[in-house]
């Protein structure tokens, strides 16, 4: 799980953001996300940025300390990034990744803070930028976990099946986990499959 946050300080430096490009990451390849992040870290500072990375092992600890709800844990990694990059923030705006989104987090904002929660946030610059980092930051992360199996993992739904079943026939559910959200259906499938072929066997 990768999220990002940028703060915007002025409309000078938003308007800098969009000269640069900055966009919806879902627009993007590769290698536009990869030079994008570069060049929007460049003109943001790292003092503007915060980039939050779980792992799979860490971010399943952290789901099931929220009671497996994803919802949670997005809106605690959401709360932290503010924390870190709240000062002179008077406007947090977060697209929004469940209906419970805002009653999650708006309570754990200073006052005086307004909070946006909605679909589609990637339209504001800061969002727009963060996303870009994200999504660049998510393709490293992949890289190095594709890096530790010996080949390229998928990213998206496409050949998930096969590459996690030949993961656990190669390596077990322990060697699944290092690389993979393991709490989706998927794994079941995968894992209710291979039952059937060593009962047959």
């Amino acid at each position: 799980l990768v999220v990002a946050g940028v703060r915007v300080l002025g409309e000078e430096k938003a308007r800098e953001l969009r000269r640069i490009g900055a966009r919806d990451s879902k627009t993007l390849g590769t290698l536009g996300a990869t030079n994008l992040a570069r060049r929007l870290l460049e003109a943001l500072g790292s003092e503007n940025t915060r980039v939050v990375v779980l792992h799979p092992r860490e971010y399943e600890a952290r789901r099931r300390a929220t009671g497996n709800n994803v919802s949670k844990l997005l809106a605690e990694v959401n709360v932290q990034i503010f924390e870190e990059l709240g000062s002179e923030v008077e406007l947090f705006v977060v697209d929004e990744f469940g209906k419970a989104a805002r009653s999650y987090i708006e309570p754990r904002l200073p006052p005086g803070v307004r909070l946006v929660v909605r679909p589609g946030a990637e339209d504001d610059v800061a969002v727009a930028a963060a996303s870009v980092l994200a999504r660049a930051r998510y393709l490293e992360e992949m890289e190095a976990l594709s890096g530790e199996v010996g080949f390229e993992l998928p990213r998206g739904a496409t050949h998930v099946l096969e590459v996690a079943q030949w993961l656990v026939e190669e390596r077990g559910l322990e060697g699944l986990k290092k690389v993979a959200k393991v709490h989706f259906g998927t794994t079941a499938r995968i894992l209710e499959a291979l039952g059937e072929e060593k009962t047959g066997e």
